[in-house]
């Protein structure tokens, strides 16, 4: 679309953005393999472009534009609560960019000023979603820059080197490299765009035998027979957002079973990896509020076509995450899930996002709680999705 409309005009264009710390292509002219690969490029480019905005003088000239266009704004909006009416209203994430500096550095439960320093520890933790920043619908969004964050965290080095640590690599890394993915990749959001190796090893297992099989409507019903994707598929479709380290867990949950990984096949729950990529990116793009965004389909990326993925020579049936899915289970064990159905059955204090107003009220809002979590889930290496 933006190639389309600047070949129409006959002017210089020049596009900017508010969704990264530096011009993307400044760190590299092509698509990366890794966040090994591009980690020190963007580390290069930090000290120059994390600084503070220089306060700009008062324009000369008086700003002279011509007519606005003529659109009918009531109809688009119109338009757009009638194709969501479906997906239930959220009430924890005030809009605004007074509410994300508020989110990023509020007095009371601002994530910098009073949040941050176990960020590096717990932010892998669903029981303690307190940890993460919350900022990433804000970052979605544009009302807040990922720099303005960054450079404010940089100010906290002395206080909590860590914890600035882990989240610039979530922040600018991980996130920057979504981006330069889904730049230099005109195949993002398909198989065309997964690596020859990783097409190969989907192809060759298409047709493996399923024990179960479900439909799009029963997996965004959370109709399956699995305790952890069916809890977490609720939190995504009532809250507006699932935790992080969850996104990967699921999706590795009904996407990336091995044959010679846990007895399991390649693909459980859908026909083929096709399906199975056009699914995870339907449930992420309609339910979370920061759906529609690089890191929801690079995320979805990884989990089916090993985006960003190490290759490891050696030989065995299916070559695709293997190292991902035998790590994943060891750091989410799930012991114990509960779900209510009302907020007048439990107590859902546990969940409400800490930075935010509590959850809505009424008889059908559906809620639920984490009862029992593995302590291993703090210290998962894989953090595909950027955590906030």
């Amino acid at each position: 679309m933006r190639s389309v409309s600047v070949s129409a005009r006959l002017c210089p264009s020049m596009r900017s953005t508010r969704t990264m710390s530096y011009p993307l292509w400044l760190a590299s002219n092509k698509l990366e393999y890794s966040a090994r690969t591009i980690r020190k490029k963007i580390h290069r480019l930090l000290a120059e472009y994390l600084v503070d905005f220089p306060e700009l003088p008062k324009p000369a000239f008086k700003w002279v534009a011509g007519d606005p266009l003529d659109f009918d704004w009531e109809e688009l909006i119109t338009e757009v609560l009638r194709e969501g009416c479906d997906v239930p209203e959220i009430g924890w994430c005030q809009p605004g960019e007074d509410a994300a500096m508020e989110v990023l550095m509020g007095g009371t439960e601002g994530f910098l000023t009073k949040r941050f320093k176990n960020y590096h520890s717990d932010r892998n933790d669903p029981m303690k979603p307190e940890a993460l920043s919350g900022l990433s619908p804000y970052l979605h969004f544009g009302q807040i820059s990922a720099q303005r964050c960054a450079v404010e965290a940089v100010k906290l080095r002395k206080f909590h080197p860590k914890a600035v640590d882990a989240f610039l690599e979530e922040l600018i890394v991980r996130r920057e490299l979504a981006d330069n993915f889904c730049y230099y990749q005109p195949h993002y959001d398909s198989l065309q765009g997964a690596w020859e190796w990783a097409r190969r090893t989907l192809i060759d297992h298409a047709a493996d035998k399923r024990e179960h099989l479900y439909t799009r409507d029963e997996l965004e019903k959370a109709k399956t027979d699995d305790a952890l994707w069916n809890a977490s598929q609720i939190e995504m479709v009532h809250h507006g957002k699932m935790h992080g380290f969850m996104r990967y867990a699921t999706l590795v949950t009904w996407l990336f079973f091995l044959q010679d990984v846990l007895g399991k096949k390649i693909l459980e729950w859908t026909k083929g990896p096709e399906e199975a990529l056009e699914t995870a990116i339907f449930l992420n793009d309609k339910y979370e509020i920061d759906g529609r965004d690089p890191n929801g389909y690079v995320g979805c990326m990884w989990a089916i076509c090993g985006v960003h993925d190490q290759i490891y020579s050696f030989d065995r049936s299916g070559t695709t995450q293997d190292e991902i899915v035998s790590g994943s289970w060891d750091n989410v064990s799930v012991r114990t899930w509960a779900l209510h159905t009302t907020i007048g059955e439990a107590d859902t204090h546990h969940f409400r996002p800490p930075y935010t107003s509590a959850h809505g009220s009424g008889p059908n809002h559906k809620a639920f709680i984490f009862v029992s979590m593995a302590d291993e889930t703090k210290s998962s290496p894989y953090n595909i999705w950027p955590i906030y």
